[in-house]
């Protein structure tokens, strides 16, 4: 779709009768504004940009000509002068396949290595991003002294990528664990950590601990954490987003928790009820209200809960109603939020994701030019097995109106083949 010639003004508010969700654009804590959020029940057909192996940016218009340059000559690199573009938020969001990288040491509850772009090198060119990975324990190891030297030598290690392949530079997705890979003075905020065995945990990992991530200290120092982070590198130009981790736990979607009856146990005689988890991801997105140029990404998935049995239900409402919080954000002064899901696959309008896409889809509609949202595929076999420099061609799309996923045709970067 062309860019339209003259800049698009503010969509309206999205009609609807559901309840509304507040999300805070400020700091835990803070009493400024409230951002409103709140979803109609429009469905529509899936608007994708599909790709393979890492997470994949929809743009709400694109000009389909390929990955957005980071800029000119000498433009790329930390520090490096790059007049912020794009919507509010400043900086445009990649679009194409990023490079998600190892994710063993969240897993093991270790510190990650220093970003390696070999693996992307042999397929300069079908990549536009990477992501880059820490831990709060590694950046903040005393409480309101954060330490980025473990940062730097990853965004160095990008930028002498970049120099090396100019014509093909990679953009940074930022994410920051929390979790069990939280500072180890935060887990005691609120009270002791939650000792998690590795049959409490999703697809048995290794056991760790958890701080009271629901309660509101910890929720401050996390918020603080984040934006000590974007004062530094906000407005660096290799920094193209940050991943939203608030409230998470298993993964650095914080939607996706444990619901083992042992864990529920476990965190409801230290406070913790579904209720709190609401209100915690709602105000995530205030957690990053920082990040003033950076587009944040908000990984939203089917919110599920147990009752005082411990039966499982899913509130899909609560889902949608973030949503719209997240890509409604810059529009009542928050930040730009990408509506993210780890879940794109061939049956995402029929599966448990599937209200997700739609909701994306109808927001999309309703605000031209102004939503965007991120996904990681599902690889198919040959993906899986083979190295990690392989991926398969950053691929666009068409929205549909049939109320089924479109059709993917290659973009024009060149492919890689198949092992």
């Amino acid at each position: 779709m062309t860019p339209p010639s003259a800049p698009q003004q503010p969509a309206p508010p999205i009609a609807s009768t559901a309840p509304s969700v507040s999300v805070p654009s400020g700091p835990r804590g803070d009493p400024g504004a409230q951002l409103r959020g709140s979803v109609g029940g429009r469905r529509g057909g899936l608007v994708a940009v599909a790709g393979i192996f890492m997470a994949v940016i929809l743009a709400g218009c694109s000009t389909g000509a390929g990955p957005p340059a980071l800029g000119g000559a000498g433009s790329v690199g930390i520090g490096s002068a790059l007049a912020p573009t794009g919507g509010p938020g400043g900086k445009t969001p990649l679009v194409g396949l990023i490079d998600m990288g190892p994710q063993a040491a969240y897993r093991d509850s270790q510190p990650f290595p220093t970003t390696d772009t070999s693996v992307v090198a042999p397929d300069a060119g079908a990549f536009t991003g990477i992501v880059v990975d820490e831990t709060w324990a590694q950046l903040e190891p005393a409480a309101g002294r954060p330490d980025w030297a473990p940062l730097d030598p990853s965004l160095a290690a990008v930028t002498a990528y970049n120099q090396a392949h100019p014509a093909t530079p990679l953009g940074v997705k930022l994410r920051i664990f929390g979790g069990y890979t939280a500072a180890d003075w935060a887990k005691t905020l609120d009270g002791p950590p939650i000792t998690v065995t590795a049959a409490e945990r999703n697809k048995n990992k290794p056991g760790g601990t958890l701080g009271q991530f629901w309660k509101p200290d910890y929720l401050r120092a996390w918020s603080d954490f984040q934006h000590a982070l974007a004062d530094r590198y906000d407005t660096d130009p290799l920094i193209r987003m940050t991943a939203v981790a608030s409230c998470a736990t298993e993964t650095d979607e914080p939607f996706i928790m444990s619901l083992t009856p042992g864990l529920v146990r476990a965190m409801t005689a230290d406070g913790w009820t579904p209720a709190a988890r609401r209100q915690c991801l709602t105000g995530a997105v205030g957690d990053y209200s920082g990040w003033r140029h950076t587009p944040v990404d908000y990984t939203i998935n089917p919110f599920r809960s147990p009752d005082a049995s411990g039966k499982i239900s899913v509130d899909d409402a609560f889902s949608e109603q973030v949503l719209t919080g997240c890509v409604t954000s810059a529009q009542a002064g928050g930040p730009t939020c990408l509506a993210g899901n780890h879940g794109l696959q061939d049956s995402a309008t029929s599966n448990a994701a599937a209200p997700i896409y739609a909701t994306v889809n109808a927001l999309a509609a309703a605000h031209p030019g102004q939503v965007s949202a991120s996904s990681r595929p599902t690889a198919p076999a040959w993906a899986t097995t083979a190295p990690r420099s392989r991926s398969l061609l950053p691929t666009t799309a068409a929205p549909s109106s049939s109320g089924h996923p479109p059709t993917a045709t290659p973009a024009t970067a060149p492919s890689p083949s198949p092992p």
